[in-house]
């Protein structure tokens, strides 16, 4: 109890908040099943809610959910990518369901093709993407680099992204 007399309500922990979100948010894009009124004003909600509890932490990212249909969630996961002859290493400034961004002072054009391989706590994913934009120099926005949209993802791909996700979704100390 408050000195007031009111009850205090404890509010979720985040990382529930953020699972119960990728759950609305898969079926939002991929439409299995489809959303109703209700579920999409739940998805609405704890968009601005996990908005509001993460954005401080995540220093801008999520300032642009409009634009995209993911989270995207910081972490230093090892990934290695190829296109063509061209083999790197690096680690994952972000990722989400849709995609990651890797910090690079050679990042590769936009649109090139990739394979990568992205160490997750369950062992290592291989997935297609290509490179969907290009920050060439380091300003307030960020890092030089590039961001990755994933392709053709699987069912057990995506599964396996999800799941990285979840783990590294910021716990609500944290936040």
């Amino acid at each position: 109890m408050t000195d007031m007399g009111h009850m205090r309500t404890s509010s979720p922990p985040t990382d529930a908040l953020v699972n119960e979100f990728m759950t609305l948010n898969r079926r939002r894009l991929f439409g299995s099943p489809p959303l109703g009124v209700d579920d999409l004003d739940r998805w609405q909600d704890l968009r601005q809610t996990l908005e509001h509890r993460l954005g401080n932490r995540l220093d801008g990212l999520l300032s642009v959910v409009e634009r995209r249909a993911h989270f995207r969630f910081p972490t230093h996961l090892e990934v290695r990518f190829e296109s063509g002859e061209d083999l790197r290493s690096a680690c994952l400034e972000n990722l989400s369901e849709g995609g990651m961004f890797i910090a690079s002072e050679r990042p590769l054009a936009a649109g090139t093709p990739l394979q990568l391989s992205i160490s997750v706590p369950s062992g290592k994913v291989r997935i297609s993407g290509r490179v969907a934009w290009v920050r060439s120099m380091q300003s307030r926005s960020g890092p030089a680099g590039m961001g990755i949209r994933f392709e053709d993802l699987s069912d057990e791909q995506r599964d396996r992204i999800a799941s990285a996700v979840q783990l590294i979704a910021p716990e609500e100390g944290n936040a």
